[in-house]
């Protein structure tokens, strides 16, 4: 027998391929071939077997591998999109506070603007009467442009304009002020009424003598 003639044609037929995958060795009982090949074609049988069987576990080995990577792959695709959910929820959260805040913040300095509004109104109107109801001789503290504070009396009264004319102890003139500036400096806490007087004193005399000694001397 032609031993490597006759092992290439028994290898190469399908019956001897299926005969391998099928295991049925008895079947080389019908190849009219010596005992040495038959044990040779076992040996190739075997190894073809076992050649098989560890190319389907490396394949199946490799499918379950490319499972895994898709599902680790989708597992981290799901965790970052719930990451990204939980990060913008907790903005919209933040976001929301921080608006609440302000919103009450708004609220109270709207409330805290209000009420000093009123309490400013409040306290010109009052300022208002008292300047309204100031005698000459009054007492009152002025402030200068330097922001020195001094001591004044009220000597004169122009009820048609609204005018005051303050004086110092000697019955020179110091300042003047209208009747709604001096309001707004007391509401200021620039200037204040010091004390009311009923009747001139002697500051408002002397005012109306120096008053009189210059008609004088125009004349």
């Amino acid at each position: 027998i032609n031993f490597s003639g006759e092992l290439k044609r028994i290898v190469n037929t399908d019956e001897f391929h299926s005969m391998c995958m099928s295991q049925q060795v008895k079947a080389l009982e019908h190849y009219p071939v010596s005992e040495t090949l038959i044990v040779y074609i076992l040996h190739i049988m075997n190894s073809y077997l076992e050649d098989r069987q560890m190319h389907f576990k490396r394949l199946l080995h490799k499918r379950i591998e490319q499972k895994e990577l898709v599902l680790k792959a989708e597992m981290e695709k799901n965790l970052l999109l719930k990451r990204e959910h939980q990060r913008i929820a907790l903005e919209q959260e933040i976001a929301q506070r921080e608006k609440q805040r302000l919103d009450e913040m708004a609220q109270q300095i709207k409330s805290h603007l209000q009420v000093k509004i009123e309490m400013e109104k409040t306290n010109l109107e009052t300022a208002k009467r008292d300047v309204l109801n100031l005698n000459t001789g009054t007492v009152v503290q002025l402030m200068n442009l330097s922001g020195e504070r001094f001591e004044t009396k009220l000597a004169m009264i122009f009820e048609s304009s609204g005018k005051l004319i303050f004086v110092d102890r000697y019955g020179a003139k110091q300042a003047e002020r209208s009747r709604d500036e001096l309001a707004k400096n007391i509401v200021k806490g620039t200037e204040k009424i010091i004390s009311q007087r009923a009747t001139s004193d002697d500051a408002l005399q002397n005012l109306v003598m120096n008053q009189r000694k210059k008609m004088r001397e125009n004349d």
